[in-house]
């Protein structure tokens, strides 16, 4: 598994910050959802 991640890596180094990216924006997401609910 960890192999197989190492050359997927390899081959593309941008799906790293793509992933990155995405988790943070989902945290982000989540923040203002639950900020924004919580003032109701």
């Amino acid at each position: 598994m960890e192999k197989m991640l190492a050359k997927l890596l390899d081959e593309y180094p941008m799906l790293l910050f793509v992933a990155e990216g995405l988790l943070a924006l989902l945290i982000l997401l989540a923040i203002i959802f639950w900020t924004g609910k919580g003032h109701r």
